[in-house]
């Protein structure tokens, strides 16, 4: 595929990663609303992120290997396709387990960062893929920022039910345009196809670790039905791990993880995307408590939407400066500098945030490294496949 293509295709890409972005985290600032709405109490709605994180963690390897077998392309529309179904289940529940299902069904949409970022080693000249990843992946910013700004706006003027009918039709609008847009690939991979065994085992290993982290805080974290979860959790990715050892065409190459730039580069991955999750999951939260509960600010959902953009321009701009930096600094470099904003900013929210201003600094600090980190390593694993990394240059890059 030519740069041409890329020009043609890398606006929808991006534009598809901000909408993504978008439909996860308007539904954050919304936790007390919807609580309310769901008639359930604070486990409970804890369960709409959960189910959401549960399923990208499932359906995202998954929805990529049918990616490589069947063509990204496709799977890209159908993760979409997924997204806008979610939506629409979700806009009308007035119960737990409705909207639980379509958390699930926007959760496996997931996968839509994994494939363009194929779709960008596929039709990307080899130099031009690490900026053109990291474009795609600073534009998760603004979309993340925007959907904690529209939030508030949303639930004052239409109702909570927006928040994901909006989702569903601008999700459908992209889905339309990259439909247009892009070019059909070829199926890459003709062997077999998805390990349908090693999906059940994770499926079950990640029920088994998210329920006690949910329950854990009221039902007591040294409670034998706690221990008995984390223990049945250890198990059953321990048997994932061996059956995919095994398979011919696992869901994960777990060969590939015992190279250190790949295992470093995920748990890295990992740990900055819990810390931004929770960011932007609890801050909000946080903002909104009353002071007489001695810790929040008493601010509605409009405006602690409005106090989070500051640090999404911040994530904006050292995500777009990332791809230079990235020319004249190692990339390890890049990481590691990457890594100190947040440490810095979720310290001074830990010990310095009696005033409003405060919070909004230490977010502010926090997301300049956010940027840096989680654009660097979107294109150091975008610029290379599994196949490459044994090469003495791709290790060179990921070092």
């Amino acid at each position: 595929m030519t740069s041409k293509g890329l020009a043609a295709a890398l606006p929808m890409l991006a534009v598809t990663s901000a909408s993504y972005s978008l439909a996860q985290s308007m539904v954050n600032p919304a936790l007390g609303t919807l609580r309310q709405t769901l008639h359930t109490d604070q486990v409970g709605v804890s369960w709409v992120l959960t189910s959401y994180l549960l399923a990208s963690a499932l359906f995202t390897p998954i929805l990529g290997r049918l990616g490589d077998r069947h063509g990204k392309r496709r799977l890209l529309l159908i993760a979409l396709g997924l997204l806008v179904l979610g939506s629409v289940v979700a806009a009308p529940a007035h119960t737990l387990p409705e909207m639980v299902v379509g958390r699930v069904l926007q959760g496996a949409a997931g996968a839509v960062l994994p494939l363009a970022f194929g779709l960008i080693r596929d039709m990307a000249p080899g130099p031009r893929v690490g900026s053109a990843v990291g474009i795609v992946a600073a534009m998760t910013a603004v979309g993340g920022g925007l959907g904690l700004l529209v939030c508030g706006p949303i639930i004052q003027g239409l109702g909570v039910s927006w928040l994901f009918w909006l989702p569903a039709v601008a999700n459908s609008i992209v889905a339309l345009l990259l439909w247009r847009t892009l070019p059909h690939d070829r199926r890459t991979d003709a062997g077999e196809g998805v390990n349908w065994m090693a999906a059940l085992l994770l499926s079950a290993a990640l029920v088994c670790l998210l329920l006690p982290v949910s329950l854990g805080p009221d039902d007591g974290w040294l409670s034998p039905a706690i221990f008995a979860l984390f223990a049945s959790a250890a198990l059953l990715a321990a048997v994932w791990v061996l059956v995919e050892l095994r398979s011919r065409t696992p869901l994960i190459d777990m060969a590939v993880f015992r190279l250190r730039p790949v295992w470093t580069a995920n748990v890295a991955s990992l740990l900055f995307g819990a810390g931004l999750y929770s960011a932007t999951g609890f801050i909000p939260s946080l903002l909104q408590l009353p002071r007489r509960a001695g810790l929040g600010f008493g601010e509605s959902v409009t405006v602690s939407g409005i106090l989070f953009v500051p640090s999404t321009l911040a994530m904006l701009v050292t995500g777009l400066l990332t791809g230079f930096l990235m020319q004249v600094m190692r990339p390890k470099a890049v990481l590691l500098a990457g890594a100190v904003p947040p440490v810095i900013g979720f310290l001074l929210l830990a010990f310095v945030r009696a005033q409003l201003w405060e919070v909004v600094a230490a977010t502010v600090i926090a997301g300049l490294g956010f940027g840096i980190a989680l654009s660097a390593l979107s294109a150091v694993v975008g610029a290379g496949n599994t196949t490459e990394i044994n090469s003495p240059h791709q290790e060179r890059i990921i070092r």
